[in-house]
């Protein structure tokens, strides 16, 4: 598939420019290097303001890269996890945190260590109810007509402040 992709690609340059931008790429192939639901985690992870609202900014106009029913239950999935590391006998540990989460390698347990250090236990559970409160809203529960890019912007910034 992959060399496929490529002669699509040198038979859509311009036989006097052979450079491949990613604005060709995404062009010619339809893959955008631009910001997707991992990425609003890494950056929620890392208490990364910046980038999170640069997310979100790409979201409200591109609703189909990322949206509240795809981000919802993956921030819900970290932070229950999160929740869950901070009982680690071993917390400080990578490997035993990796192991207490029945993680397939213990390199993935490297957010949980950084969610530990950038967000309490308390906060943890507070952004979990603000998960579930906010899915409910999103559901139409309690919410006449808040819009769900509204609602997303209102847990994110819960989270990070």
């Amino acid at each position: 598939r992959l060399v496929g992709e490529l002669d699509k690609l040198l038979i859509a340059l311009p036989e006097n420019d052979k450079r491949v931008t990613p604005q060709v790429v995404e062009e010619q192939i339809g893959v955008s290097k631009d910001f997707n639901g991992f990425e609003l985690r890494d950056a929620i992870v890392n208490r990364n303001v910046y980038k999170a609202n640069q997310i979100l900014k790409f979201f409200d106009k591109n609703p189909k890269a990322g949206n509240i029913y795809s981000s919802l239950p993956m921030m819900f999935n970290y932070f229950q996890n999160l929740m869950i590391a901070y009982y680690c006998p071993q917390k400080n540990n990578q490997e035993a945190v990796a192991k207490w989460l029945d993680l397939r390698n213990s390199w993935a347990a490297k957010d949980y260590m950084t969610g530990m250090r950038n967000y309490t236990g308390i906060k943890t559970m507070q952004i979990i109810s603000k998960i579930r409160e906010i899915d409910a809203k999103s559901k139409g529960l309690d919410n006449p007509n808040t819009p769900p890019e509204e609602l997303m912007k209102e847990l994110i910034f819960f989270i990070l402040h």
